[in-house]
């Protein structure tokens, strides 16, 4: 298996994004890359 890195998130509307992860031995990692937006 290769090292694969997956989104995982809405299409629109979001404010952060959350991503996975995956290493050869099958073993996995979530990255949450936090919203806070831009608000005007």
């Amino acid at each position: 298996m290769p090292l694969t890195f997956t989104h995982h998130g809405a299409v629109d509307g979001v404010t952060g994004s959350c991503h996975q992860l995956t290493l050869p031995d099958g073993q996995s990692e979530l990255i949450d890359w936090g919203g806070g937006g831009v608000r005007s």
